[in-house]
């Protein structure tokens, strides 16, 4: 149970650096990536101001 959980964890961290090394390298991407996210967490629609 332990070991699923950490993988689950280690998954998860793995694409957020992804999403965010996207981000750094391809700034100009930021609107088309963002529409998305907000399709996901429409509660969080200005996402864009964390940064």
């Amino acid at each position: 149970m332990q070991q699923e959980l950490l993988e689950g964890i280690c998954g998860l961290t793995r694409e957020l650096w992804e999403g965010v090394h996207r981000l750094v390298r391809f700034p100009t991407g930021f609107q088309r990536a963002s529409s998305s996210v907000i399709e996901l967490h429409p509660e969080e629609p200005n996402r864009s101001d964390w940064w």
